[in-house]
């Protein structure tokens, strides 16, 4: 509306100036109003234009020359100039010299031009802003929004576009520097997995998620903030041990990502989710600066803590079970800051390089080897022992089938006592002194005795009786 009312000021002001035959020089100063108006901003040697708007106004100006030479072939004719000298009242306002006639040849003119392009440009901002801005969900109820960028876009007038992706907000376009300095109104847009913290007047606005945002006058960007998940690799120097050894260099990777907070304060962001109110309290910072600096500096004073709870030994070389330990403890202590304190987690810890003095190194060596000799010492007394025992094992198992063998031996000769008959004293006589002989052994074997029954033993001592008395047939005969 502003543009419109200026337009017609400067028209009315510039007919009365010609109206009172003021000099053609005076038609500078509306002329460079209307330029300022129509979006260049200054007149300067470093003043860039974009070639889409340069060739636009070449051709409107060519036509609007054209046209307005053909209306001044009208407004020149004799017939003209004859319903002038008639006493044409209003012919005589408006065309009473020719420094007006020229004048409005050139309005006409330009009103002409103007006209074709409205004509021809109207229906390509209709059509084009459906198809650029339709796909998205924020395009209902901005839809003059969209056909005032797409007839910028066009014409080269426009701020350019905000894109936001990679952690990075750049502007495309060539009027993007009045953008990235003052703001909208303008176009923002940002790619899955962001939040974008917008500001006007130095207050944050709103926090806007992906997709499509139409930027309010002087509104722009003050933060992009992340929500995938990030890693920094962080290499502390001199880092001390619990026993007082300098580690030169101990390096760590720190995998973090903004805090969403509790579900059910979350913005769900397709994939990814944040708490407007955790990034407002903790994340943002006027700088618009990012908070990895943070983390690496978090990241330097927790691996100092943490490492100075072990020896060097403990650290060097790392068991898988103090391994995932450390890397538990570091996380913890990392995010007893970070969450609190930067509305930052971290999710994940690993530890990769790390560099000890050649003196640390070679007692550690040395350490190491003498380790080594006395569990290979150990290892071979158990082997020796295990030996042992296996070969004492074996010998048991030969001792007890020997004495089985000899139990079998006893119990078939007593079984033959038993059953002794009238006839043979003599081969009786052997056997008695066969049988003493191998039952005097069996009982003298502590692996044999055991294995006798009491009945056995009185067996022993009837034999040993009767053959005392040489009378052999006059053996009990037992029963077992």
């Amino acid at each position: 509306m502003r543009l419109v009312i200026e337009t017609i000021v400067m028209v009315v002001s510039t007919f009365v100036l010609l109206k009172l035959d003021w000099p053609w020089p005076i038609l500078a100063v509306p002329l460079f109003l209307l330029i300022t108006n129509v979006g260049i901003p200054k007149f300067s040697p470093r003043m860039t234009i974009d070639p889409r708007l340069l060739v636009f106004l070449i051709c409107f100006l060519t036509l609007s020359a054209f046209l307005g030479w053909i209306i001044a072939e009208i407004l020149f004719q004799p017939r003209v100039q004859e319903d002038i000298i008639a006493g044409n009242r209003l012919l005589v306002f408006l065309l009473d010299n020719n420094s007006l006639k020229i004048f409005w040849s050139i309005l006409v003119g330009l009103a002409m031009s103007a006209v074709l392009v409205v004509v021809l440009v109207v229906p390509y901002g209709f059509i084009v802003s459906q198809n650029m801005y339709s796909q998205y969900d924020q395009y209902k109820g901005h839809e003059r929004e969209a056909f005032v960028s797409a007839i910028s876009a066009l014409l080269g007038i426009g701020r350019g576009t905000w894109v936001v992706s990679n952690g990075q907000a750049e502007v495309h376009g060539a009027g993007g520097s009045g953008l990235s300095r003052f703001g909208g109104p303008g176009i923002l847009l940002t790619q899955e997995g962001h939040a974008v913290m917008l500001e006007r007047s130095g207050k944050l606005t709103r926090i806007v998620g992906g997709g499509l945002t139409w930027l309010e006058s002087f509104e722009r960007i003050s933060m992009v903030v992340p929500l995938f998940g990030r890693n920094e690799r962080v290499v502390v120097e001199q880092v001390p041990t619990r026993d007082r050894i300098m580690i030169e260099e101990f390096e760590v990777l720190i995998f973090h990502k903004v805090d969403a907070g509790p579900e059910d304060e979350q913005v769900k962001e397709g994939a990814f989710a944040y708490n407007e109110a955790s990034l407002r309290r903790d994340v943002w910072s006027p700088g618009g600066g990012d908070w990895r600096g943070g983390v690496r500096s978090v990241g330097d004073s927790a691996v100092r803590d943490v490492v100075g709870r072990y020896d060097l030994e403990q650290l060097v070389p790392m068991s898988e079970n103090f391994r995932l330990r450390f890397k538990n403890d570091l996380k913890q202590a990392i995010n007893k800051v970070t969450r609190g304190a930067m509305g930052v987690e971290v999710v994940a810890v690993d530890i990769g390089k790390v560099k000890i003095p050649e003196e640390a190194k070679r007692r550690l060596m040395e350490k190491w080897l003498a380790d080594w000799a006395v569990r290979i010492a150990q290892s071979e007394r158990e082997a020796l022992i295990r030996k042992g025992e296996a070969e004492a094992v074996i010998l048991k198992i030969k001792e007890v089938a020997w004495a089985q063998a000899q139990k079998r031996v006893i119990e078939e000769i007593a079984s033959s006592f038993q059953n002794i008959g009238a006839s043979g004293k003599e081969a009786v006589y052997v056997i008695a002194l066969r049988a003493l002989d191998t039952m005097e052994k069996m009982a003298g074997d502590p692996a044999t005795k055991i294995l006798l029954s009491p009945e056995m033993f009185m067996q022993l001592h009837d034999v040993r009786e009767a053959i005392s008395s040489s009378d052999l047939f006059a053996l009990p005969v037992r029963r077992t």
